[in-house]
């Protein structure tokens, strides 16, 4: 493991820099969205297109102010707390514990961007998954570079491992190598971890509410402009119904028209006020509250409940904030603090 660490910290450069093609293109893959879209967008996932699954959560919570709402609850109930290091309550030697705490401490707060590096990680919350490169400088991490989501890739014909796309290796180099990344997963669903994920559970409420929206904009323009409708004779000539259907026109915004004799005009308004839209779109968002927090109370009390229901509902969504904390602690204590101290106590057991 040491070897493999060594391997992992004389890598010759940063992987992860800025390239104009790999990190300013976008596919905009949710502009049009239909089930058929999403649906083939999927089986893109399956196939090894992981950076697919992560721009599509990022696309969603862009366009969706609940959605994108929701998700930053979510993800600022763990990158809002403070963090420590604590010395292993178990270890044979606590001095020796100790010492290691302090160690790491020490390193996290030389670093300059260790807190985005934890907001990167709060990503995973969704398409599950998210990577940082460690850059090392004398055997010391010096730097938690983010790696976007569209450079990421899986190649599921050969291994279920996550593989970082860059100019020079547009197949992506392989996460694998135990001291040079930290792959996050915050969902462990055993084999392919990308083929039930909270984005994939998001998917079907946010096409319903975006498809509500489109609807419910259309009803209201009939609603606030009724049909105006021409009854004319049978023997009307065919120039005659064009300069009427002209007229009909005119009558939308001028409020005023000639007709001839014989030519009946009605205002038909349309019925209702687009319940059925409203109920779908409240439908969409409890569910997405309900998905990433765990509850809807936190997001909308309203007529349902109290502020001490809310409250209560609270509580409820701290078990999965003691779910992400545990996983993020995990990942970092695995990934990344044990190469670190592997590599300053070589032959101590820390």
């Amino acid at each position: 493991m040491v070897g493999d660490m060594t391997k992992a910290i004389t890598y010759p450069q940063r992987v992860i820099r800025y390239s104009t093609w790999q990190d300013s293109f976008q596919r905009h893959l949710t502009d049009s969205p239909t089930p058929a879209i999403f649906a083939s967008l999927l089986r893109q996932v399956e196939s090894g297109d992981v950076a697919a699954l992560c721009e599509m959560q990022l696309e969603m919570e862009s366009k969706d102010g609940h959605l994108q709402g929701v998700c930053e609850t979510r993800r600022r109930a763990v990158t809002a707390l403070d963090w420590e290091i604590a010395p292993d309550e178990s270890a044979v030697d606590n001095a020796l514990a100790q010492e290691a705490a302090d160690y790491v401490s020490e390193i996290f707060n030389a670093m300059p961007n260790f807190q985005d590096a934890l907001e990167h990680l709060q990503t995973a919350i969704g398409p599950n998954v998210a990577v940082l490169e460690i850059i090392w400088e004398r055997a010391r991490p010096i730097e938690l570079v983010p790696v976007p989501g569209q450079r990421l890739r899986t190649n599921p014909w050969q291994s279920q491992s996550v593989y970082v796309k860059t100019d020079d290796e547009i197949f992506g180099v392989p996460t694998s190598l135990p001291g040079k990344w930290i792959v996050f997963h915050t969902a462990a669903n055993g084999g392919f971890p990308f083929r039930k994920t909270l984005t994939h559970a998001t998917i079907w409420p946010y096409l319903t509410k975006w498809t509500c929206k489109a609807d419910w904009m259309s009803f209201a323009e009939l609603y606030g402009n009724p049909w105006r409708i021409i009854t004319a004779p049978n023997a009307t000539v065919d120039s005659d119904r064009t300069a009427l259907h002209d007229m009909l026109q005119k009558v939308g915004t001028d409020n005023a028209g000639i007709f001839p004799e014989g030519a009946e005009l009605q205002f038909l308004q349309a019925q209702g006020k687009g319940e059925t839209f409203e109920a779908l779109i409240e439908w969409s968002e409890r569910t997405q509250a309900i998905l990433w927090l765990g509850q809807t109370l936190t997001t909308d009390v309203g007529d349902r409940g109290s502020f001490a229901a809310a409250k209560v509902h609270d509580n409820v969504r701290a078990d999965l904030l003691k779910s992400d904390l545990k996983n993020e602690a995990r990942a970092l204590r695995d990934q990344l603090i044990r190469p670190m101290c592997r590599l300053r106590f070589p032959r101590r057991q820390v």
